[in-house]
C-alpha cells in the first residue's frame, strides 16, 4: 500500500505535488490558530465566571454573616438586661401584677428590637419575613401566651436544649426546623441569673428562611447561577431559579464527602452534568454558603464565538488553498517553459534558446541548460569534424596501402641489378628501402610496437641521407621496457622527418636530432629534439591548432599525428613544441601506457 502510495505521489506532476504536501500544513496551522483562539476565549469566559461567581459567594456570605451576627447581638443585650432577669425572678399572683410583669417583659424588649415585628405563629402568614421572639421561662407565676413567653417544660427533653445548656458561650444556632407550617432558623441563648447563675429560661428569636433567600436572590447577580445555605442537616436554603434541579437530593453531603467544597471554583461533574462549584464558611454559625452554576452557561456563551471563529477559519483556509494554488502555479510556471523549451530543443537542435527570466534556483536552472546545450552542439560539431577527418585518414591509409609484393619484388630487382653492377651504394640504399617499407606496411596493422617504429626510423635516416647528400647525427635511446609497448604505427617517423628535413637539412653543417623515451608516472614521454633553424610562431600556431600548410607540406605530418592522438586518447595527450628560429626545436610527446585502454581504434582497424 505505501509502495503504490510512493508511486503515485512520485507520479503527479510538481504543482500538484506543492498543492497536496502544503495544504495539509496551512490547514493545521490555520486550524491549530483557530482551536488557540478559542481555547484562550473558552478559558477567559470560564476565568471571568468563575471571578464573579466567587465575588458573589463572598459578597452573599458577608451579608449572611452580617445578619446572623445583628441577632446574636442583639440575643445578647435582651441576655445581659437586669430589669428583665428580674422580672423573670419575681412571683406574681394577681392578674394586674401578671399583666404589668408581661408589658415589662415588652418593655425591655421593645427597644432592643425595635425593628422586628412580633406575631405568633398563628397570625403568620405564608410569604412574609417577620420573626417570632419567644421566651421559654421557669417561672410559673408568669402569664403564658404561648407566643412571647412560654411554659419551659414544653420544650423540655428536646435535643436542641440538652445541646444549648452544655454550650460554653450559653447561646447556638438552631438550623433549619419547622413549626407551624413554616420553617425557621433560630439564635437560642440561654438565660442566666447574674446572682445565683440560676438557669432562668431560654430566649428564642425564630428567623424565617425567606429572610436568608431574599439575601441569596438580590446578591446574586447572575440568576443563572443559584447561591444555597447549608446547615448541619439535610436541610437547605437556595436561592435562585438557575439549577435548582441539580440541588435534588443530599447534594451538598455527597460534595462535602468528596472534598469538593473549598473556596476556590471547581468544575465539578454532578449526575453527569459539569458545573462550578465553590463555598465559603459562615465566621458565625460555620454553616457552608455554596455557589453553583452549570458549565452550559459557559458554552451557550462560547457558541456565538465558536460560529465566528468557524467563518474565520473557513475564510481563512479558503485563502490558503487560493494562495497555495498561486504560489504553486508561479512556482511551476517558468518549469513549464523549460519542459517546452527541451521539447523544442529535442525536434529542432538549432532552434534559438531564450533565456527565462530570474535569478533564482529555476533561472539559474535555465541558464545552466542554455550552456549544456551549447556545448553539446560544440561537441558534436567537433565530433563530426572528428569523424570527417578520420575518414579521411581511412582513405589515405586506403591509398597507401599498395601491394607490397610489387614493391619488394622491384626494390630487389633494383638491389641485385646494382650489385651485379658493383654499384654498392646504391645497392645498400635499395636495401635499406626494402627494410623501411617492410616496418612502413607492417602488414597493414594499425598498431606496432616501439622498437619496431625505432627500426624504422634508423633505416629512415639511412635513406635521407643518401637522398639529400648531407650528413647528421642521430641518437636515439628509449628505455629497454618500453620496446615491447604497443603504439599506433608511424606515430614517432614524422617528427624525426620534420627534424631532418625541415629542420637540419636548410641549415648550413653538420646537424644533430635525437629520440629519447623514459616512463613517466603512467605515461610514455617522448623527447625528439634537433639543432636546425626551428618553427617559426605562425607555422607553430597552425601545428597546435592542427590546421594544415595550405601553401605546401611543412608541418603537415605533425597536424596529422595530433589528430591521430586525439582520436585514439583524446584532449588528455599529445605534444608541445618549443622553437625559436635558428634555435632548434624541442617536442615533448606524452602518450598513455599500453594499459590504457584507447578511446576508440585507429583509423582503418
Amino acid at each position: 500500500m505505501l509502495i503504490r502510495l510512493m508511486n503515485w505521489f512520485q507520479n503527479l506532476s510538481l504543482k500538484q505535488k506543492l498543492i497536496i504536501a502544503f495544504t495539509p500544513l496551512i490547514s493545521m496551522v490555520v486550524l491549530g490558530s483557530g482551536l488557540v483562539i478559542y481555547q484562550i476565549a473558552k478559558n477567559r469566559l470560564e476565568s471571568m465566571s468563575e471571578q464573579l461567581l466567587q465575588q458573589n459567594l463572598v459578597q452573599t456570605a458577608s451579608l449572611i454573616d452580617y445578619r446572623l451576627d445583628s441577632y446574636l447581638l442583639k440575643s445578647k443585650i435582651i441576655f445581659a438586661n437586669p430589669s428583665l432577669q428580674a422580672l423573670l425572678k419575681e412571683q406574681h399572683g394577681d392578674f394586674y401584677s401578671l399583666y404589668n410583669a408581661y408589658m415589662n417583659v415588652m418593655g425591655v424588649l421593645e427597644p432592643v428590637l425595635s425593628e422586628m415585628t412580633y406575631s405568633s405563629s398563628s397570625e403568620s402568614t405564608a410569604g412574609n419575613e417577620m420573626l417570632n421572639v419567644t421566651m421559654y421561662v421557669h417561672n410559673e407565676t408568669l402569664a403564658k401566651d404561648s407566643g412571647l413567653l412560654r411554659n419551659i417544660g414544653e420544650v423540655e427533653g428536646q435535643q436542641w436544649l440538652r445541646e444549648l445548656r452544655l454550650s460554653p458561650d450559653k447561646h447556638q444556632w438552631r438550623w433549619l426546623y419547622e413549626e407551624s407550617g413554616r420553617r425557621y432558623i433560630s439564635i437560642d441563648h440561654l438565660l442566666i441569673s447574674f446572682s445565683d447563675l440560676k438557669e432562668l429560661g431560654v430566649l428564642t428569636i425564630n428567623i424565617p428562611e425567606e429572610v436568608f433567600q431574599k439575601i441569596l436572590q438580590t446578591s446574586n447577580e447572575d440568576t443563572r447561577a443559584e447561591l444555597v445555605l447549608a446547615g448541619d442537616t439535610e436541610a437547605m436554603l437556595r436561592g435562585g431559579s438557575g439549577s435548582g434541579e441539580a440541588w435534588s437530593g443530599n447534594v451538598v453531603e455527597r460534595l462535602r464527602s468528596d472534598n469538593q467544597l473549598g473556596h476556590h471554583v471547581k468544575k465539578t461533574w454532578i449526575d453527569g452534568t459539569p458545573f462550578f462549584i465553590a463555598s465559603v464558611k459562615s465566621e458565625v454559625t460555620g454553616w457552608d454558603v455554596v455557589a453553583m452554576m452549570p458549565y452550559a452557561i459557559i458554552t451557550d456563551q462560547l457558541k456565538p464565538i465558536g460560529l465566528v471563529v468557524t467563518i474565520i477559519l473557513t475564510l481563512s483556509l479558503v485563502l490558503c488553498f487560493v494562495t497555495i494554488l498561486f504560489i504553486a502555479h508561479l512556482s511551476t510556471r517558468r518549469l513549464h517553459r523549460m519542459t517546452r523549451k527541451m521539447n523544442r530543443i529535442q525536434s529542432n537542435w538549432n532552434e534559438p534558446l531564450p533565456l527565462i527570466p530570474g535569478h533564482d534556483d529555476i533561472g539559474q536552472l535555465d541558464s545552466a541548460l542554455n550552456q549544456l546545450v551549447e556545448s553539446l552542439k560544440t561537441m558534436s560539431e567537433e565530433r563530426i569534424q572528428l569523424q570527417l577527418q578520420k575518414s579521411l585518414l581511412q582513405v589515405e591509409l586506403l591509398q597507401a596501402q599498395i601491394n607490397p609484393h610489387l614493391l619488394y619484388n622491384t626494390l630487389a630487382t633494383i638491389r641485385w641489378k646494382a650489385k651485379r653492377a658493383g654499384a654498392e651504394e646504391i645497392s645498400g640504399v635499395t636495401e635499406a628501402l626494402i627494410r623501411f617499407f617492410k616496418h612502413f606496411l607492417n602488414r597493414g596493422e594499425n598498431m606496432t610496437t616501439i622498437g619496431s617504429e625505432l627500426t624504422m626510423i634508423k633505416e629512415y635516416t639511412k635513406i635521407l641521407r643518401f637522398t639529400y647528400h648531407f650528413d647528421f647525427h642521430e641518437d636515439i635511446q628509449v628505455a629497454e621496457e618500453l620496446l615491447a609497448c604497443k603504439i599506433p604505427h608511424l606515430l614517432l617517423q614524422p617528427f624525426v622527418e620534420n627534424a631532418i628535413v625541415h629542420g637540419l637539412r636548410p641549415k648550413k653543417g653538420q646537424g644533430h636530432v635525437k629520440v629519447h623515451g623514459r616512463k613517466v608516472d603512467n605515461a610514455i614521454q617522448f623527447l625528439i629534439e634537433d639543432d636546425g633553424i626551428g618553427i617559426g610562431e605562425e607555422q607553430k600556431r597552425r601545428i597546435n591548432d592542427a590546421v594544415p600548410d595550405k601553401g605546401g607540406h611543412s608541418g603537415y605530418g605533425l597536424v596529422n599525428v595530433r589528430k591521430r592522438i586525439q582520436l585514439c586518447w583524446g584532449d588528455h595527450y599529445g605534444f608541445a613544441i618549443e622553437s625559436r628560429s635558428g634555435a632548434g626545436t624541442r617536442i615533448t610527446l606524452r602518450i598513455p601506457l599500453p594499459s590504457t585502454s584507447l578511446t576508440q581504434s585507429e583509423p582503418g582497424a
